[in-house]
């Protein structure tokens, strides 16, 4: 597990790292989703952590991405819409 600096340097660090190593969209966002367990607001959080991590995907689309299946939310996003709409992340 990642310890996580109060202002997410090391979690945003390591999604540019699995993202440069070739890493989906989607195996990036599982693993920010696994990272960060049960948070009270998990979208927000991947959402937050995502446009810190990636100056390219707009805001439109990360909001988008809130409906990705991967959340465990009641999403209809699959994993490869999600890596079509973030393909910029690889």
């Amino acid at each position: 597990m990642i310890i996580v600096t109060s202002d997410g340097e090391t979690i945003v660090r390591e999604l540019r790292s699995r993202a440069q190593r070739g890493d989906t969209p989607a195996e990036v966002a599982t693993w920010l989703v696994r990272e960060l367990g049960s948070v009270g607001n998990l979208s927000f959080q991947c959402i937050s952590c995502m446009f810190l991590a990636f100056d390219t995907p707009t805001l439109r689309d990360l909001k988008q991405a809130h409906d990705w299946v991967g959340l465990g939310q009641g999403g209809t996003l699959t994993d490869d819409e999600l890596n079509q709409m973030l393909t910029s992340l690889r």
